[in-house]
Order: C-alpha cells, then sequence, then structure tokens
C-alpha cells in the first residue's frame, strides 16, 4: 500500500515520470490502474508491461549499442565500451553465480576483448546483437583449435589465426587473443568452453536472449536527434519517458529469482544508458522516479550503488529501493557486500523505515545531533504496525538536518480493490497499448535470430567415435541411448527425483537434454514454459508406452490427469521436505485413512520438530467449493495442513477461496511468507509457493 500511494504522489505533485519494477507478482500493479484511474480520470499516461508479455514478447531494450552514449551523450568510446562490458558481467553474475564468474579470469579476459573487437572502431560495429558476439567467440575457438595441429590439410595456421581473430585495428586487443591461441590444445578448449558458456548460459532463459537480441540497425538510427526512430522499431523509449510525466508498471511477477534480477539489471543499464544520453529537465520540479520492489539483491550491483545511487541525481534520477529491512543487502557474504550495504546507506539521502531489527550500520547512518545510535534503534523497535520513522534529506547548502519523524501510512486511495467501492483496472487495454508501443515478438526483424544457429564446436575424433556407435535415428525402429536416457530421466524428475538435479532448475540442465528437441518434434514430450519462463517436459502416452513407465512414484500412488504445474508442485514440496531431513510421500493415503494426500510427510530423528504435515498443492484455487473441500480434508487429518500455490497471485486467491473456513483472515497485501505467518487454522497452518520452493530447493 506504501509503494502505490508513493506512485499517486509522485505523479500529483513531481514533474517527471515513476517507474515501478515490481517482482512480486501480486495485485498492486492493476490496484494503481484502479487508483490512477478513479483519481485523475483516465489511464493515458500509464503504461503497464509484463515480463515476458504475452507470445514471448519483450520490451525493446538495445544493449550492445554504443551509440546513445558515444553519439548523443559525448561519451568516449572506449569507456562507453567498458561500462557495456562492466554490465554484462552483472547479468552473468545472476546467472552463473559471482564466484564462478569470477575465478574464471581467463575465460573473462578473452570475453572481455571478443567484447571490444565486435566494437572496433575500424573493423567492428557500433551495435550488435548477442547472437554476433556468440558467432564471434564460435569461430575463436573452433578454428583457434585447429592452430598447431599437424593433421589439418586444408588450412595452415596463418589462415586458422585469420579465422579466429576478429579483425581489429587496436593492438592491445589483437596481442591479448593472440597470446590464447599459443596455448596448449586442451587448455585452449577448456577456456574457450568457460568463454562459450558465459554468452550460451543466457540462452536458458528465452526472454533474456531475445532482449539481449534486440538490435536496431542503422537505417531506424537519427544521427540528427541522436535517438532511435520510434515509429518503425517498437521499443521502451526512455527519451520519451524521461521527458514525459508518465508511469511506467513493470511486472516482473511471473518470473522468479535470478531471471527477475537479470531483466532488472538489463533494464537498469539502458536507464543509465539513457539518463547519460539525453536532455532531462534542469528545475528543482523535475525528478525522474524509479522504484524498485524486493531490490536487496540487485541493490548490491555495481550499476545501482556505483552509479545510479551516487550520480543519478545529476540528472534528476531519483532511485527508491524496497526491500524488507536493509541488512538484505549483505547477503550470504557480509563481507564481500560490506561496500555496497555502506555505499548504499551513505547515498540514500531519505529513509523510511519500519519496526524491524536495527543493525550497527543502519543506526549509524541515522545519526542525529540529538539522538544517539542505542537512542535510534530504541525509537524504531518501539514503532507500533503501520508506523514509520523517516530521514529526511536537509533543504539546502550548510542547511541544519531535519530531525528523525515518525510518520503514520496514508489511508487506502479511493479505487483500491480493498476500498468501499470497486473500479475496473482495465490492465487488459493498457498491456495491450503497451505491447504494441514497447515490446517486440521474435519475429521481428529487431530480433536477430539467425546469427550463431546451428553451431557448436565439432567433436573429437574419440567423441565421433562413441557418437557414432550410439546415435542412432529418431525416425528408424528405436530411440538412441540418449534419447531413451533422457526420457528416463524427465520421469525420475518428476516422481522419485533425480541425485543431483531438482526442479528448481530448468529440464535443460538435465543430462542427455540435446535430445529434448527431438523428442518433442516426435510426440515424446510436451514443452511447458513455467515459473521465470524455464523449459520443463511432460511425458506423453507415447513415452509412458515406450519406456513403460507412469507417472507414479516407487512407493505407490498416483494423482492422475494433473497438470504439469501440479506435478512440480507436488514433487518441489516432497523435495523441500526430505532436505530437512523428513521423510515425504507424493499422493499417500496413511493407514486408516481413506484420502489421498498430496505430499504426506512424517518426522524422522534429523527433522526439524517431530510433526507430521499434510501437504496440498492446489494450482486453480479460483475454484471454491473444491478448495473448501479440501481445506476439510485437511482439517480432519493428523498432522499439520501446508498449502502450497503457484505464486503471490494463488496465494491471494487461494486465501480469498479459503475466507469463510479460516479463523483470522490474514492480510492479502503482503508477502506469501507474510500471509503464512498470519495463519492458524485447522485445515490451514502454513503457505507456500511453487516459485519460493524452486528458489528454496535448488540449492
Amino acid at each position: 500500500m506504501a509503494t502505490l500511494n508513493d506512485i499517486l504522489s509522485t505523479y500529483a505533485n513531481l514533474n517527471g515520470p515513476t517507474v515501478v519494477v515490481d517482482p512480486k507478482g501480486g495485485d498492486m500493479c492493476e490496484n494503481y490502474l484502479r487508483c490512477h484511474r478513479t483519481l485523475f480520470g483516465d489511464l493515458d499516461d500509464v503504461e503497464y508491461i509484463k515480463i515476458p508479455e504475452e507470445d514471448g514478447m519483450v520490451p525493446g531494450i538495445p544493449f550492445f549499442d554504443l551509440r546513445p552514449l558515444v553519439e548523443a551523450g559525448g561519451r568516449e568510446r572506449a569507456t562507453a565500451v567498458q561500462n557495456i562490458v562492466d554490465h554484462y558481467f552483472q547479468v552473468l553474475y545472476f546467472a552463473l553465480g559471482k564466484d564462478t564468474v569470477d575465478q574464471a579470469f581467463v575465460a573473462n579476459e578473452i570475453l572481455t576483448n571478443l567484447i571490444k573487437a565486435c566494437f572496433d572502431p575500424v573493423y567492428g560495429s557500433d551495435h550488435f546483437s548477442i547472437g554476433e558476439l556468440l558467432e564471434t567467440a564460435q569461430n575463436f575457438q573452433e578454428y583457434g583449435a585447429k592452430v598447431g595441429s599437424n593433421n589439418n590439410d586444408e588450412m595452415d595456421d596463418e589462415a586458422l589465426i585469420a579465422r579466429a581473430l576478429p579483425q581489429v585495428s587496436d593492438d592491445q586487443v589483437e596481442s591479448i587473443l593472440m597470446s590464447h591461441l599459443q596455448k596448449d590444445q586442451r587448455q585452449f578448449m577448456n577456456t574457450t568452453d568457460a568463454v562459450l558458456n558465459r554468452i550460451r548460459k543466457l540462452k536458458e532463459r528465452d526472454f533474456i536472449w531475445d532482449m539481449l537480441s534486440f538490435d536496431v540497425d542503422d537505417d531506424h538510427w537519427d544521427h540528427e536527434t541522436g535517438w532511435y526512430d520510434r515509429e518503425e522499431v517498437p521499443m521502451l523509449d526512455l527519451k520519451s519517458v524521461l521527458n514525459s510525466d508518465k508511469v511506467i508498471l513493470i511486472d516482473t511477477g511471473d518470473i522468479h529469482g535470478e531471471s527477475s534480477k537479470m531483466f532488472t539489471v538489463l533494464f537498469l543499464s539502458h536507464l543509465w544508458t539513457s539518463v547519460r544520453s539525453i536532455w532531462t529537465p534542469d528545475d528543482d520540479d523535475y525528478i525522474a522516479n524509479v522504484i524498485i520492489e524486493e531490490s536487496a539483491d540487485v541493490a548490491r550491483t555495481e550499476i545501482v550503488y556505483e552509479d545510479l545511487l551516487p550520480k543519478g541525481r545529476e540528472f534528476n534520477l531519483s532511485l527508491g529501493l524496497i526491500m524488507q529491512y536493509p541488512e538484505q543487502v549483505l547477503g550470504d557474504d557480509p563481507r564481500g557486500n560490506r561496500r555496497s550495504y555502506k555505499e548504499i546507506l551513505n547515498n540514500i539521502n531519505t529513509k523510511i523505515i519500519g519496526n524491524i531489527a536495527t543493525d550497527d550500520m543502519l543506526a549509524e547512518s541515522l545519526f542525529h545531533e540529538d539522538l544517539d545510535s542505542d537512542e535510534i534503534k530504541d525509537r524504531i523497535a518501539g514503532l507500533r504496525r503501520g508506523e514509520w520513522v523517516v530521514q529526511l534529506p536537509s533543504t539546502g547548502f550548510h542547511e541544519q538536518k531535519p530531525e528523525i519523524l515518525t510518520l503514520k501510512p496514508l489511508p487506502i486511495p479511493p479505487g483500491h480493490d480493498e476500498g468501499p467501492f470497486q473500479v475496473r483496472s482495465q490492465s487488459e487495454m493498457i498491456r495491450r497499448r503497451s505491447r504494441t508501443r514497447h515490446c517486440v515478438s521474435r519475429d521481428h526483424d529487431a530480433i536477430d535470430v539467425d546469427s550463431a544457429t546451428d553451431r557448436s564446436r565439432a567433436p573429437s575424433p574419440e567423441e565421433q567415435e562413441v557418437k557414432d556407435e550410439d546415435e542412432d535415428d529418431i525416425e528408424g525402429e528405436g530411440l538412441s541411448h540418449k534419447h531413451l536416457g533422457y526420457l528416463e530421466l524427465v520421469f525420475d524428475a518428476l516422481t522419485d527425483g533425480v541425485k543431483g538435479y531438482t526442479l528448481g532448475k530448468s529440464m535443460k540442465e538435465l543430462n542427455f537434454s540435446e535430445a529434448s528437441d527431438d523428442l518433442e518434434a516426435e510426440g515424446y514430450l510436451e514443452k511447458e514454459y513455467l515459473g521465470n519462463n524455464e523449459i520443463y517436459y511432460r511425458p506423453t502416452k507415447k513415452a509412458e508406452t515406450t519406456v513403460d513407465r507412469t507417472f507414479s512414484p516407487t512407493d505407490g500412488g498416483e494423482k492422475g490427469n494433473e497438470s504439469l504445474t501440479h506435478r512440480i508442485g507436488v514433487r518441489l514440496a516432497a523435495t523441500y521436505y526430505e532436505q530437512q531431513g523428513y521423510g515425504a510421500k507424493m499422493y499417500h493415503s496413511p493407514d486408516g485413512d481413506p484420502h489421498v494426500y498430496d505430499v504426506f510427510v512424517s518426522p524422522d530423528d534429523d527433522s526439524p520438530d517431530q510433526r507430521h504435515k499434510i501437504v496440498e498443492v492446489e494450482t486453480t484455487p479460483e475454484h471454491h467449493s473444491h478448495v473448501k473441500e479440501d481445506y476439510d480434508k485437511l482439517a480432519m487429518a493428523y498432522g499439520e495442513a501446508v498449502w502450497v500455490a503457484e505464486n503471490q497471485k494463488g496465494a491471494r486467491r487461494l486465501i480469498k477461496s479459503l475466507s469463510e473456513k479460516l479463523e483470522d483472515q490474514p492480510p492479502q497485501d503482503g508477502s506469501v511468507s507474510a500471509i503464512s505467518d498470519q495463519l492458524d487454522s485447522p485445515g490451514a497452518h502454513e503457505l507456500l509457493s511453487i516459485n519460493n520452493l524452486r528458489d528454496e530447493v535448488e540449492q
């Protein structure tokens, strides 16, 4: 509610746009539409985009493009290139993990110089797609691996080097790349495989790959205005946004975890490029507000604490970071993230804080001459629910710092669905309009789908021999070992689990996943996108017949004709409790109980408590009568009743369907965990979500 009131207030009282990135997947965006329409009469100034949009459409956001920075922003070319390299690696941190990326410094050096080569001022381009970068890296590996080889009859070393190295005018870039071609072949292949992995890994998330494939050609670049031709190419045009009073709602609730953070980094990169490239009004009333919900992980990226926070005010850019408590920024590496946390505390001039545990660094950042750190901690600890402590910036140079104030929240704004009257959000119409203006699909000319296709490194003679022995034509009499192996693994993943793999990851992470496209094409698998648009498969009846398998776990029990999302939720819930030391059985009927439960959880010596748990996975919470029947079933069972919804929106719908059954009605405007904390009814003790479980079991 506080965020919603914040957006309404900035629109009403300030000149400039407000952009909100909301990863919670709740009703905030639709409620904003209702309230804005009620207060201001129409939705002409509001845009609403979901990530990804319908049919896989993505906002047009140029990434590998120097033109706005160099031509419009007057930046040095080398500096602009390094900015793009740095931002790309920040995306990789979420795709691969920071430690994994940083420890392979040789691969990072090669990748950095390949990007610089693609941007070469003489032989390269001012802009390119990730597919073209992959093609450059593939050439470097394919031809570089043959340099110095005695069994190559087609080209001599000089010709191979010419094909491996991208043509560059920078002697240093050429020298660095050349030095790697002189290494031992095994070392070279290992290193370049790591380079390719730093590009191909992003393909696991199709919408991220499509965004990085967005490339506006020179015909649609206006050298006079220093910007893109918006009439010809739909894109998230921040030039017009930053010089407007629009409200842009970006809903990333359909993706989760690292995918949502990767999108946010791409968006912030585009934002930072735009504010440095274009004119923004220079007056006290103009503020471009950017608000990021659940921002702790994104806050510790360099683009936030080194660029946007300390330098954004030069361009009248205000960045609002909303998180459960500030110390979240320290994450799992408090020592490594201490600098980013300190920079954030020092550079955020307005802090609004509820009743949370206050760490020393936060208390010190709230220093006021009339209050010491302990007094500030006591004041925060004494806040009642709905009260806030706020620290405001000084009103001018050499002016006294304002007192630390205690505030009460604004009331529910008119039009909100918790208010006394109902207002239609018109969300579908607004999304449709925003898609047309700002999004592109894969079949648009601006999305490069042709570069680096059907390319992979040639197998060694030993690998080829095994390949030749193993591979049968899938259209022939039988499936190859790889095809059969992958089918078995998909069945295992959906029933008893696979060692070293959980459904927190895409099924493309399973062994033999290269066989999946063949199996899908021949009708053995049906593909679905779940969570953060990652790929999962459901075996068909044809597959069941071929490998003589069903969806029954080895200890018996099967739900029947359930959706793939429901099956994944059941398996995830079982894995979640197994990893905590419980025994978990899918689709189980305890002795003497006629009911079948999605997951029946039994305590063990290693489990954190000795209570049974009965788990119900509910992916259709709008079916009220069915939900109520399941509640009654769980209320009569022996054990704690645990519900699993698909996501935050599903959780809210579930609570709404259970409203007549619950003894205490929990608030519906919080996170899944916040709703769960308020549950204490016979048939509902705890609430989880499939999205959160995927994050939990992925560790």
